[in-house]
């Protein structure tokens, strides 16, 4: 492992290991030298040297996968990594540079972290296995939260918070008596899709919405302004689709009619063909949540269409994780999110972000750097597929704000400055 490492990165550990001068240039010379001054008790004192983050790094990344740790797991697990490993191969070398070696792993676009074999033989013998990630649970909700008031704060200047209102919808009851009111609205013939989309039109959605306990997530009849963008329905667009795939609703001309085991499920028990529905969700193709993310274009043509992966990958790795959530307790979205990502249950929304855009195809691609990441893409499935699906069957509570101006994270890529500022948070706690 050592003689394939970088010229770059073998002067470093020369100069770690304190070889004397004059030292090798040649390439074969260096990686020889570097690993015969690899020994148990030399790297001991360098282990010493080690602050507690790049002790945890190092950990992480001599257990982890064999072909590397990927960066976005072990910062997500640590919160941080070491400020040494954004160095470039300029920088002054540092005690860090003996454990861990760089590479960029062509086949998924990210760069990942190893530990050469010769450095890894010798630290397995003192230094222990890193600890398993840990999902932090919130006991009791406050009554608001924290809200950054301004849009765009100039760096000389203290963002400005505000408290906003945290509103708790409890679902699991909710779930229930939904379902069976949606099931007669469906037998009276009362909700109209699309025949070729099968998606329920406006008029559809209204009565659904006025059905449902308690109404939507938000208010359908608020009228917003061009920077608060309406919310718009929630559950009353999720239940035609769920119905649908779980096969207890089939289009009959231009409405939806119940099938044999929809009308049966009007007399069972509710929790089991809630469970029915999303198993069956988990499993379709009917419809991908993220076309729910509406500022983000070429979705449903070309090559846009042709890159996204398969939304029963992405609501698997999504179920694994609710199944790691205690019973009982709050996570905040943001805490589901970075446990995801720590724990390896990840997912990706499209095989190339280019072929996305906001706004326009060349300057506002996803592409870009800093544009396709996970709080980019990964959360917002994430959120659409919690609130419009999972929270909608009863799987979990939800307590979340207002929407507008929610998550701000989007705002400096280019072409979201006009977008509407419309998003949601959520802190979400599973019920059944």
């Amino acid at each position: 492992m050592v003689a394939s490492l970088s010229a770059q990165e073998l002067r470093k550990m020369m100069t770690c290991l304190a070889i004397p001068k004059p030292r090798p240039i040649r390439k074969v010379e260096m990686a020889a030298a570097v690993a015969d001054r690899l020994t148990s008790a030399s790297l001991r004192q360098y282990w010493n040297a080690l602050d507690e983050i790049e002790h945890m790094v190092v950990r992480e990344v001599l257990y982890g996968h064999e072909q590397g740790s990927d960066w976005r797991q072990v910062k997500a697990k640590h919160k941080s990594l070491p400020p040494s490993l954004a160095q470039d191969h300029h920088s002054l070398p540092t005690p860090l540079s003996l454990f861990l070696y760089r590479w960029f792993d062509r086949y998924t676009c990210h760069q990942a972290i190893t530990v050469p074999a010769e450095v890894a033989q010798h630290l397995l013998e003192f230094v222990p296995p890193p600890p398993e990630a840990a999902l932090a649970v919130v006991d009791e909700l406050p009554a608001t939260v924290e809200r950054q008031r301004k849009r765009y704060v100039p760096a000389d200047q203290t963002k400005k918070f505000g408290k906003v209102e945290l509103q708790r919808r409890d679902m699991e009851r909710v779930a229930s008596r939904d379902l069976r009111a949606i099931l007669h609205l469906i037998d009276l013939g009362r909700v109209a899709v699309s025949p070729k989309t099968r998606r329920p039109s406006a008029a559809a959605v209204q009565r659904i919405a006025a059905e449902l306990s308690g109404g939507d997530f938000f208010d359908l009849s608020e009228s917003k302004g061009r920077a608060e963008q309406q919310a718009g329905p929630i559950r009353a667009f999720a239940w035609p689709w769920l119905l649908q795939a779980g096969k207890l609703a089939t289009l009959h001309g231009s409405k939806l009619a119940l099938t044999k085991a929809g009308h049966a499920a009007l007399g069972g028990p509710a929790a089991e063909t809630l469970r029915h529905l999303w198993q069956h969700w988990v499993d379709n193709s009917m419809l991908d949540e993220f076309s729910r993310v509406d500022a983000i274009k070429s979705q449903q043509r070309g090559r846009g269409r042709r890159s996204m992966t398969a939304p029963s990958h992405r609501r698997s790795a999504v179920e694994d994780a609710l199944a790691e959530c205690p019973v009982g307790a709050w996570v905040n979205f943001d805490e589901c999110s970075r446990f995801m990502q720590a724990t390896g249950m990840t997912f990706e929304v499209t095989r190339d972000p280019r072929h996305l855009y906001i706004g326009e195809p060349n300057y506002g691609s996803l592409g870009c750097d800093g544009y396709h990441g996970w709080n980019i893409l990964q959360d917002r499935y994430l959120l659409c597929l919690l609130f419009e699906n999972a929270a909608t069957l009863g799987l979990i509570d939800v307590a979340c704000t207002q929407p507008a101006g929610a998550r701000l994270d989007f705002t400096g890529m280019w072409g979201a400055d006009d977008s509407p500022t419309s998003a949601a948070t959520t802190a979400c706690n599973t019920s059944v």
